[in-house]
């Protein structure tokens, strides 16, 4: 087992990124760690992983595997879109109300410095919870 390996994904990136999710039953800041696991050929495809919490009136987990897609040729000044598509499982309140999730994502990143700043919106369980998203990623 290990961490900076997923089968023949090596991470190139790990990064936080914190928000708002709202929706069914009440609005929540979010924050969640992310990793990404790009294919050595870069076929376009991104496994990442994420791990979230949701705070307000108690706290709801999420534990998502998605999938993004990226371009390869950059728009503007560096602005990478990506759209993706993932699955797993998320709690209401604590280990309560836990089910399964359906995200489908859209989103950005811009290149500044070592990493990337990440701009996204996400829908969890085909918009029963919407959550926007900003984060910077650490490259390795």
């Amino acid at each position: 087992f290990s961490l900076t390996r997923v089968g023949s994904r090596r991470i190139s990136n790990v990064y936080p990124v914190f928000g708002v999710r709202t929706g069914e039953d009440k609005t929540q800041a979010q924050f969640a760690i992310r990793g990404e696991y790009r294919t050595p050929t870069r076929t376009g495809a991104i496994f990442v992983p994420e791990v979230g919490f949701g705070f307000a009136d108690g706290v709801s987990l999420s534990l998502l595997g998605n999938f993004f897609f990226q371009n390869e040729r950059n728009f503007g000044r560096g602005l990478q879109p990506y759209y993706g598509i993932g699955g797993g499982l998320l709690t209401r309140d604590g280990f309560s109300g836990t089910g399964l999730a359906l995200n489908l994502a859209i989103g950005a990143d811009y290149p500044v410095g070592p990493g990337a700043f990440v701009g996204e919106v996400s829908t969890l369980d085909l918009f029963q919870y919407t959550r926007v998203l900003v984060g910077y990623k650490l490259a390795f």
